[in-house]
């Protein structure tokens, strides 16, 4: 069973999102290679996304601290094109998306700055869950509106 929602091909075309996230590689983020250890990739990911709902103006602390809801993630895959190095700045956006009842899939897409290089494209899905019985629940009306306006082209399912 494929849990991939779309291709590398698919997360290279499309046009970028509308929010744009920008960090620099830091030294702890590269492996012994000197480039970024593989697991970064998803925490810049995350980075962005985060930073992309609270400045759409949903607190991220409703799901870390007054523990509404939580979507832990359930798969995520990426796509490796080309070397991120220490010092290099790199911006991730958001050009992809999935939106069903209980979870959503993001396709994420990074670019090295100084180039505009695509470096890694890759997606996370995640469930939304009930903090204590950590069973499926409905994505909250005001955060799923929030995921169409980070989002580039969002698809429902």
């Amino acid at each position: 069973m494929s849990w991939r929602i779309f291709d590398r091909e698919e997360l290279l075309a499309a046009p970028d999102g509308p929010v744009r996230h920008e960090l620099g590689v830091r030294f702890q983020d590269v492996d012994a290679a000197g480039v970024i250890f593989f697991a970064r990739a998803f925490e810049y990911c995350s980075d962005a996304l985060f930073a992309a709902i609270e400045q759409a103006g949903f607190p991220g602390r409703r799901m870390f601290v007054e523990r509404e809801f939580v979507a832990p993630v359930k798969h995520a895959e990426a796509h490796y094109i080309r070397p991120l190095r220490y010092g290099d700045r790199v911006e991730v956006s958001m050009p992809l998306g999935l939106l069903r009842e209980t979870d959503f899939t993001l396709g994420y897409r990074l670019r090295r700055v100084s180039d505009r290089e695509p470096v890694v494209v890759g997606e996370i899905h995640q469930v939304c869950v009930d903090v204590d019985s950590f069973h499926r629940k409905p994505i909250p009306a005001e955060f799923r509106a929030v995921l169409e306006k980070i989002c580039g082209t969002m698809r429902t399912g």
